[in-house]
């Protein structure tokens, strides 16, 4: 399940565990892709799995442009309002802002005017998988594994973007 949506059925023989992982990664996947979209250095704000996967899929810390004091993509996987607030102040103008944390509900005042609109920033939104687990399997990409090592029958480490329905 995440956040507030609907369970997700786990294919027979598959660990539930696994399945977190691969969603996990498929979001990562899908922020990477968005970060890769901008022309520049890409920032990454947080610890957790996504963060460590879309590090190594945007070779985070690659040279910013001659003279740029700015990012000009930050990907935000905390879903922190203050974090994502603090991610627009320091982005440069026409920069790109990934949204790929969960926020649990919680606001974030951002003044759209000075803060988004007036500087061209491009805010994209990493939605969740919400389809079949199968179909995360079907998608997997083996080069992708997660970059922390987890025994057969322990669970992923703690996260917010998951929760598994007994």
């Amino acid at each position: 399940r995440w956040g507030d949506g609907p369970d997700v059925r786990t294919p027979s023989g598959l660990a539930s565990d696994r399945v977190a992982a691969l969603a996990l990664t498929a979001v990562a996947r899908e922020a990477a892709r968005a970060a890769r979209s901008s022309d520049g250095a890409v920032e990454v704000i947080g610890t957790g799995l996504i963060a460590a996967t879309v590090r190594r899929l945007t070779s985070e810390g690659q040279a910013r442009r001659r003279g740029a004091t700015r990012p000009y993509c930050i990907v935000d996987t905390t879903g922190d309002p203050a974090e994502v607030l603090a991610a627009t102040q320091r982005l440069a103008d026409l920069g790109v802002l990934v949204l790929a944390g969960e926020s649990r509900r919680r606001r974030v005042g951002i003044d759209l005017y000075p803060d988004v609109h007036r500087r061209g920033l491009r805010v994209i939104g990493i939605a969740p998988p919400l389809r079949d687990a199968a179909e995360l399997v079907d998608a997997a990409d083996p080069s992708l594994e997660p970059p922390v090592a987890i025994a057969p029958d322990a669970p992923l480490p703690p996260g917010l973007w998951y929760r598994m329905a007994s």
